[in-house]
């Protein structure tokens, strides 16, 4: 079961002044979506070190990287998409491990090296992007030495990206299909998807700088939050109107 935690944050960000009045700071709801308590795929996440690597898509879903008992895995809330060691479209992986991305629809990018048999030499394996079980291509460098940055569509399509600005670069591997839209008008996660509380206390900003790293952030405004403990606890917030 799904622990929620009934909290309302307030945080206040930096902005220039202008004229009119100051517009209150954005206040969210948080919802624990990884806890030690909570096993997915049977693995026990108490179990688990090394949270990384967490995406997130603007339904509040997550994809994250963590070493469990003897291996590295991917997980979402529902299930293990993969774990090293596993042999994924004729390639036997081992997982860094580095998730790239989760569309709308669930489904996970991510990188890791590979091989056609577990007992080839290390300098015969390569590094690869994969979409769930599928092997997409080579990931790797230009020519001048940056390495790409990957989008997910929801339809399952991957633009690749330069990482260096002075450089801009991109080409899709498979055909460009817009993304759907999943917020609102005014940039909102809809009302369906907000964790529902009836009690809330408040948290000062001050509690949240320096001591909840932000792990990643959604077209929708919501927050994926390393609550810092020595077990993972990943914390989702949800913002909210006054």
């Amino acid at each position: 079961m799904k622990t929620v935690i009934p909290v309302v944050l307030c945080i206040a960000f930096a902005s220039p002044p202008v004229a009119k009045a100051q517009q209150p700071a954005p206040s969210y709801v948080l919802r624990t979506v990884i806890e030690p308590s909570m096993s997915i795929g049977g693995e026990k996440i108490a179990n688990c070190v090394d949270v990384e690597s967490a995406v997130l898509n603007d339904l509040g879903d997550i994809a994250f990287g963590a070493y469990c008992g003897d291996r590295n895995r991917i997980f979402t809330t529902k299930r293990i998409v993969v774990s090293s060691g596993e042999t994924v479209d004729g390639k036997v992986i081992e997982l860094p491990p580095q998730v790239v991305a989760i569309n709308n629809r669930g489904q996970v990018l991510y990188e890791a090296f590979f091989s056609d048999a577990a007992d080839q030499p290390m300098k015969s394996w390569r590094y690869g992007l994969f979409l769930e079980h599928q092997f997409v291509a080579i990931a790797g460098y230009d020519t001048a030495g940056n390495s790409y940055s990957y989008t997910l569509t929801d339809d399952g399509r991957i633009l690749a990206e330069i990482r260096n600005p002075d450089r801009p670069h991109s080409a899709w591997l498979s055909a460009d299909t817009p993304p759907s839209k999943v917020c609102d008008a005014n940039g909102h996660v809809p009302a369906r998807q907000r964790a529902k509380s009836p009690r809330a206390t408040e948290m000062p900003p001050a509690q949240l700088a320096g001591a909840i790293p932000l792990l990643a952030t959604n077209s929708c405004g919501q927050l994926l939050l390393n609550m810092h403990t020595l077990e993972p606890l990943l914390v989702l917030a949800t913002p909210i109107r006054h």
